[in-house]
């Protein structure tokens, strides 16, 4: 059955123990929200080290200025935004300004780079959602709800909007061996 197959093909947790190009396809979906720059760089280390030649790897991660900007327009979070400690710790060091060190905020640009270091080459880099009307879109009606939503699917499909969003997708294709990257990242 595919439910069994799916069990065991699909994996979960630390890659430390899987050889080199273990997979087809690897999924990093939660772990860059929390990691500092300096950790991501060994998160897409370990996932370009078990993702096959010619395969596919997904980072999600939380846009820095689209997830500021909404707070600074949301109906009961501009209150406290903009402000001169969000500036310091989400502008300044890519942290959160309530919980420094628990969520890590970067930029398409920044994971496009971090992806191009580790020999990986960019496939899309998408916005997810776009935080930044939510209580608009909260108040909307069905019917204007499923106008808006072709609004919404552009947005979501177009790299110009990307920075913009509070989570994006990351896709890469894993093109060439281990020997082609820089030392400092082989294993």
């Amino acid at each position: 059955s595919w439910g069994g197959y799916f069990q065991k093909k699909l994996q979960t947790g630390s890659l430390s123990g899987r050889s080199d190009d273990s997979f087809d396809v690897v999924c990093c979906f939660g772990p860059l929200y929390h990691l500092p720059p300096e950790e991501r760089e060994l998160v897409f280390a370990e996932c370009r080290r078990v993702c096959r030649p010619g395969g596919v790897l997904a980072f999600a991660y939380i846009c820095q200025i689209g997830v500021y900007a909404a707070a600074c327009v949301h109906d009961t979070l501009r209150q406290f935004y903009p402000s001169k400690r969000a500036n310091e710790y989400v502008l300044g060091q890519g942290t959160d300004d309530f919980k420094p060190g628990v969520f890590f905020y970067t930029t398409p640009e920044e994971m496009e780079a971090a992806a191009k270091r580790h020999g990986l080459t960019k496939v899309s880099n998408l916005g997810l959602d776009f935080f930044l009307a939510a209580s608009v879109i909260d108040a909307m009606s069905e019917e204007t709800f499923a106008l808006y939503q072709p609004l919404a699917d552009r947005m979501c499909a177009s790299e110009a909007c990307t920075g913009m969003s509070n989570h994006a997708l990351l896709v890469c294709r894993n093109h060439g061996p281990w020997t082609d990257l820089p030392t400092r990242y082989a294993h």
